[in-house]
């Protein structure tokens, strides 16, 4: 393959959203030798280039204009940001969470958890309902724009097996994690004094 395009193919690729090295080795192969380049490249857009080798992924990250910037300098956005839901961000801090412990508790690399896992997680949070099918087809779509946005991802082998994918915790860090960990103890504690 030629190294431009092989070059030009990561580029790409990295604008569509997180790359890992599990599912894509040839690029990710690609990306080691040509990070310098794609990283000075991206930097000219206003991009930083962030990549986690020991848990093999790597993304773009949006830079951040001082407060010092003229407001004619300041580069338009690139990287998309999404408006999260309350409820889409109450599940992504708690797989976040589930992260942690499970980093403190096992020397596994891999957090797989099961659908049921997952709606057991959030019931504490939803919505008392008699309804429950209705109540897992909504968990089933938070999943689902969790798996959209490159957080999660269903194993080959067992579609109801999915995996928390390690960007979850770039982009909760300790301090993030922290502050999530006390909103969801006030949302725990408002929720039992509802019932």
């Amino acid at each position: 393959m030629n190294f431009e395009v092989a070059k030009s193919k990561i580029i790409i690729q990295l604008l569509k959203g997180p790359l890992y090295r599990d599912l894509s080795p040839s690029a990710w192969q690609h990306l080691s030798q040509f990070e310098v380049e794609i990283s000075e490249y991206y930097s000219h857009m206003g991009l930083s280039l962030f990549i986690h080798q020991d848990y093999g992924f790597a993304f773009l990250k949006q830079a951040i204009a001082s407060e010092n910037t003229a407001a004619e300098d300041v580069l338009p956005r690139l990287v998309q940001q999404r408006e999260l839901s309350f409820e889409l961000s109450l599940l992504l801090a708690l797989l976040r969470k589930k992260l942690a412990e499970h980093d403190s508790t096992s020397g596994d690399p891999r957090v797989v958890l099961d659908e049921k896992e997952i709606l057991h997680m959030l019931k504490i949070f939803l919505q008392d309902t008699n309804n429950e099918v209705k109540q897992k087809k909504e968990v089933d779509a938070l999943i689902e724009k969790a798996i959209d946005i490159g957080v999660l991802r269903r194993m080959n082998h067992d579609s109801r097996k999915i995996e928390i994918l390690r960007v979850l915790a770039a982009l909760f860090d300790a301090t993030r994690l922290n502050e999530l960990d006390q909103r969801l103890k006030e949302y725990e504690a408002h929720a039992n004094q509802s019932t």
